[in-house]
């Protein structure tokens, strides 16, 4: 009986954690996906110069964002999150010079590192709505604002889901 307890508690935990996995993977794709349907295009349809350096902007904090999370959830993955693992990161090109500065020179635990990202992200999205590369009207900006958000809890649940454990 206690056998079968513990199985099904660790089956029900599992569950719990890839489910909300892979809303953290829907609330991403969803943004983007707010972000591609509402960058500017031209007549024909196509992007603009402008529009495709925002989406490569977003998507490579996306990337960067999501690494990091894991790295921080996952031991397996901790090593991305020293400073060595970070270097490699942006000699590969996961992320920029400019970037490694900034999340070398940042104030917070390690394991906090992907909040850096992830307000990028909303920031590249203000700043493209500013300059006319992404559609800057309310639905929009409510749009994104509220994939965001979502992102936000669903990422926020994992480590509740793992430290409530």
């Amino acid at each position: 009986f206690v056998l079968t307890f513990f199985v099904n508690q660790s089956f029900l935990f599992w569950g719990s954690v890839y489910n909300s996995v892979r809303e953290v993977q829907g609330k991403l794709s969803g943004f983007n996906l707010i972000c591609v349907t509402n960058a500017k295009r031209a007549a024909d349809g196509s992007l603009h110069l402008e529009a495709e350096e925002f989406l490569e902007d977003v998507g490579q904090c996306t990337r960067l964002f999501h690494v990091l999370f894991w790295a921080s959830k996952a031991k397996r993955f901790s090593a991305l999150m020293t400073d060595e693992g970070l270097k490699r990161m942006e000699s590969r090109g996961l992320m920029s010079a400019k970037q490694l500065d900034i999340l070398l020179g940042l104030d917070i635990p390690n394991d906090q590192l992907f909040y850096a990202p992830l307000e990028w992200m909303l920031v590249r999205c203000n700043q493209a709505a500013d300059e006319g590369v992404l559609l800057a009207d309310n639905a929009t900006k409510s749009s994104i604002l509220r994939e965001y958000i979502f992102l936000r809890n669903a990422f926020a649940h994992i480590g509740n889901i793992i430290e409530g454990r």
